[in-house]
């Protein structure tokens, strides 16, 4: 572009000094005639003039090679090998890389209006093969019962072969990616689903790298520590109980679980009842069971709390402090309340958004609800959430409940929501109808093994839920992600 203007400017001064000349030829008794004179000035698109001066067309002893080159007239310049990946140039020499083999090196440029030149040399690499490096790695790796492993490695190889990683024995450890393509660093993550207890122990698998000929290797150690895993209690929820007739008592046994001490019946569980208002009506037995019949003396509401305690661990591993426990005895527990009544009223949802009951929304789009309730005996109900009949969430505790729902991608059509409260006896429920319209899957992008990405790549899953996670938290204000439509 710069060119062309120059010769323009040249051509124009040119012009006009020969018309002067002439001007100043015709002159005739004081006056002066001017000849017309035709211009025609015409400015042609000069294109790039580029040529690669290394490498050459011959083979390298090196994998490591200078790209040389003279390019004039040009707005851009980049090059590529082997049609991969555009890397831009900007006048000066630079070094690049190439694995064993044939190569063909592309140079390119522009002159920014729209005329593109390219030059290719062909070349070939064929070095002395050195064998690929694993990078330091900790000798001993500790995971925790319960938890995953993630742990980083890399490889270099000085001639950028084509690399594979690998573990043995394959599980419950796994390496990722494993591939990798003309790369001379690699990185790659040694990696584990959750371990749960039947994975506890010790494990010496044996990482290696190898180009398809030398390989390198490295014996580690993982240590799966075994936890002492919490009792897990299934709530109790809201009871409501007569003074007479049907229904006047309440017998419970507690639903928990606990992955070393077993279920209440196992013997290796203790249980604690308190009452956190009013007087204590009643205990709990060494195998979980509550049970009381409801009289005029003691109408009223009660809230309880009841607890479960496990045994230690029969042998406490070292480093198990790296868990955040020390392997002794764990307590959960679980709150509900019991209301005693002579003539037990339903709880009422008093207020609900949406207001309407028939919306219409976008897949993967947050639905925001909210209800309000009231209880005339001073009962708070609980509060359960159904989407399409499946019930999502269990809220207790308080008299009003936010919450959010999203469906998944690529479901479409009528879908279902419901909010139930229930005193344990009687029922108040709101249902929305939802028409709900299409957000189609992202499609997922390919992950191959090294070429582009090398160990920045993401890793599959070994564990996905059979649906998606939902939670809440019972607070002063509820709030909650309830996910529907799987």
């Amino acid at each position: 572009m710069k060119r062309g203007t120059i010769i323009l400017l040249f051509l124009v001064v040119f012009f006009l000094q020969i018309g002067h000349s002439l001007a100043t030829e015709n002159k005739i008794s004081g006056s002066v005639t001017y000849n017309p004179l035709n211009l025609s000035v015409q400015v042609t698109n000069i294109p790039p003039n580029i040529s690669i001066i290394s490498p050459e067309n011959k083979t390298y002893s090196t994998n490591v090679l200078l790209l040389n080159y003279t390019a004039i007239n040009y707005y851009q310049l980049w090059y590529n090998l082997d049609s991969e990946q555009n890397v831009s140039l900007y006048g000066l020499p630079r070094n690049f890389n190439a694995s064993m083999g044939s190569h063909t090196l592309f140079l390119y440029a522009n002159n920014g209006d729209g005329y593109t030149v390219v030059k290719n040399v062909t070349f070939y690499v064929l070095v002395n093969n050195t064998a690929p490096v694993l990078g330091n790695m900790s000798k001993d790796l500790y995971v925790c019962e319960g938890s995953a492993l993630s742990y980083w490695i890399n490889a270099t190889d000085a001639e950028a072969d084509d690399l594979q990683v690998s573990i043995d024995p394959l599980g419950p450890f796994f390496v990722y990616p494993t591939d990798f393509t003309g790369q001379a660093f690699i990185r790659s993550e040694l990696f584990s689903g959750i371990l749960a207890k039947n994975r506890v122990g010790k494990y010496s698998p044996t990482v290696s790298v190898s180009d398809g000929q030398y390989s390198d290797t490295k014996n580690i150690n993982i240590t799966v520590i075994e936890i002492n895993n919490p009792p897990v209690i299934t709530p109790v929820g809201v009871q409501t109980i007569y003074t007479r007739g049907a229904n006047r008592t309440f017998t419970k046994q507690i639903d928990v679980h606990d992955i070393e001490s077993g279920d209440a019946n196992s013997g290796k569980l203790s249980f604690n009842l308190t009452f956190i208002n009013g007087p204590k009506l009643f205990d709990i037995s060494k195998n979980g069971t509550m049970t009381i019949t409801g009289n005029d003396s003691i109408v009223g509401v009660y809230n309880i709390s009841v607890c479960a305690t496990d045994q230690a661990l029969p042998s406490i591993p070292d480093n198990i402090s790296l868990c955040g426990q020390n392997g002794l005895n764990m307590t959960s527990c679980s709150n509900f309340s019991l209301t005693v009544t002579n003539d037990n009223r339903p709880p009422v949802i008093t207020s609900f958004y949406p207001n309407a009951t028939l919306l219409n929304a976008l897949g993967t789009k947050n639905i925001h609800f909210n209800i309000s309730t009231y209880d005339a005996d001073g009962t708070i109900p609980d509060i359960y959430i159904y989407v399409n009949n499946a019930s999502r969430e269990y809220i207790s505790g308080n008299s009003t409940a936010s919450f959010n729902v999203a469906f998944a991608c690529g479901i479409s059509g009528l879908q279902f929501v419901k909010a139930e409260i229930t005193d344990g006896l009687l029922n108040d429920s709101v249902s929305w109808n939802i028409s709900l319209s299409n957000s189609p899957c992202p499609i997922p992008e390919s992950s191959g093994g090294g070429g582009g990405g090398g160990g920045e790549q993401s890793r599959p899953d070994l564990e996905r839920p059979e649906r998606p996670l939902v939670r809440a938290e019972a607070v002063d204000e509820v709030r909650g992600e309830v996910v529907g439509g799987g």
